[in-house]
């Protein structure tokens, strides 16, 4: 039997085999947007050619999870458990409309408190979004906070302005420049750090409190903002995609 992972994203799907261990996860991306190339992709990896396929897949793009189905059912079919909103997520929590919040910040909540194995903490998800959730010693999850991440700032930026690059915010930047294109580097990447420590702050977690980050850009974030407890976990909502499968007995 083989378990596929996938986590269709804002930006990419990120699928994975699911061995029921984290560290031997090796995602494949695939441009979410980009619908022609996933064929192509899957087929050279041939993880459509094993026999009883069974896939988890979390989404938060409805449009981008029908055309991944329409492509499962024509190049084999399989059977396919979705999460597409918390509601559908067995996690502990006290959230006002589960069915409103986004799968894949429920499955991450829920990987990072079986991975640490208490509470109080938080789980920062640093991707196109960045969003920090606020899990209290129960480890019952209250809620959180959801934010633009580095690249849609720089993108607004330069597209409600006039006169103001597209940058790259990946690189390094000072506190302050006196370039334009050095100016938004500082602003974008300090403001981000900025915004990201104030969450935690205000959500009232101390610096001796576990902080589990994940996405695109956590591992820059928790270098800068150096929380004692941080923990970095590569693609933790596939890790609570294969999690749930375990449960199932499915992987």
């Amino acid at each position: 039997m083989t378990t596929i992972l996938a986590d269709v994203g804002n930006t990419r799907i990120k699928l994975a085999l699911w061995g029921g261990d984290r560290t031997a996860l090796e995602p494949i991306a695939l441009d979410v947007d980009t619908t022609d190339s996933w064929e192509t992709t899957l087929a050279q990896v041939g993880w459509l050619k094993a026999a009883g396929q069974r896939w988890h897949i979390s989404s938060v793009r409805p449009e981008a999870a029908d055309r991944l189905e329409r492509l499962i059912e024509r190049l084999g079919g399989g059977e396919i458990v979705w999460y597409r909103s918390a509601a559908d997520v067995p996690v502990v929590q006290k959230l006002g409309q589960p069915e409103r919040v986004g799968a894949d910040r429920a499955l991450a909540v829920r990987a990072a408190v079986r991975l640490v194995g208490r509470g109080p903490l938080a789980v920062v998800m640093a991707g196109t979004a960045v969003t920090v959730e606020k899990v209290d010693e129960a480890g019952c999850w209250l809620g959180g906070a959801i934010a633009p991440g580095i690249r849609p700032l720089a993108e607004a930026l330069h597209r409600l302005t006039a006169q103001l690059p597209l940058i790259d915010p990946e690189r390094e930047a000072p506190a302050w420049s006196n370039q334009t294109e050095g100016a938004l580097a500082a602003g974008l990447r300090w403001g981000v750090v900025g915004m990201v420590r104030e969450l935690l702050e205000r959500q009232g977690l101390d610096r001796r409190m576990p902080v589990v980050w994940s996405g695109g850009d956590a591992e820059w974030l928790a270098r800068e903002i150096s929380w004692r407890g941080s923990r970095v976990v590569r693609d933790l909502v596939l890790v609570g995609l294969g999690q749930l499968a375990d449960e199932r007995g499915q992987a």
